[in-house]
């Protein structure tokens, strides 16, 4: 099943415009070894999740890119990524960004350590702290390109813990063939269900330049029962 599963998630993302060389899905695979070796230990991800965890974890991180492009961004904060969730198979497909995992809890932290030492990857980085004292811990690193967060908090309070850690003055947003791409010092949340009272109340709360919606379906989608599922982008006005 797992075999199975490292190919669907290939053929999916080559259908939908993303490569993936085989020396990027081994070293995917090497980090879902790792991942639940570690889970034994400390609760990274749902048990329930193990056994399809190429679709609902390593498949549903990298989606943004079938519908984003990162041409623009160079480094990019993972904010709560507990198990490396999204920022380790991004970094994985995006060896050029530089990735910093974020999570308050000190043993999480110890771990994504230990993945990232046996990993090996260049520009990859665990810090623990809470996001509000990031930069007083890093200095000058603080300023990201990009912020992605996955299943962590309500869109007001992504925004609130986002806006002291972006670079500011991307350029507005612009496509590139089918892809939106991704603006210096813009917020990308993973979200389901209905998202428009959450936007409506960072819109209220915060000078907002554009928010889009943008729906994961992408061709494939319907097969791994990743449905309903969205990114909200938000570009912050200067």
């Amino acid at each position: 099943m797992e075999q199975f599963s490292r190919i669907q998630f290939r053929t999916i993302c080559r259908k939908n415009g993303l490569p993936v060389s085989d020396t990027q899905l081994d070293a995917l695979e090497k980090f879902l070894s790792l991942l639940l070796q570690a889970n034994r230990r400390v609760n990274l991800i749902s048990r329930r999740d193990e056994e399809n965890i190429w679709q609902n974890h390593i498949l549903h991180s990298v989606s943004p890119a079938f519908r984003l492009s990162f041409s623009e961004i160079r480094n990019m904060l993972d904010l709560g990524s507990g198990g490396g969730l999204p920022g380790i198979p991004l970094k994985v497909l995006f060896p050029r960004i530089h990735v910093t995992l974020l999570d308050s809890i000190d043993k999480k932290i110890r771990e994504l350590e230990h993945i990232i030492s046996e990993l090996a990857l260049e520009g990859l980085r665990a810090v623990r702290a809470r996001a509000e004292d990031l930069p007083a811990i890093v200095g000058e690193d603080a300023g990201f390109d990009a912020v992605i967060a996955r299943a962590v908090a309500p869109l007001r309070q992504l925004a609130e813990w986002s806006l002291p850690l972006l670079t500011p003055g991307g350029r507005d947003l612009e496509a590139s063939g089918n892809k939106i791409v991704v603006p210096r010092g813009a917020l990308i949340a993973f979200k389901g269900g209905d998202t428009r009272k959450e936007i409506d109340e960072v819109r209220r709360r915060h000078r907002v330049r554009s928010i889009h919606e943008i729906p994961l379906v992408f061709d494939g989608s319907e097969e791994v029962s990743l449905t309903d599922k969205k990114i909200v982008l938000v570009q912050f006005a200067s």
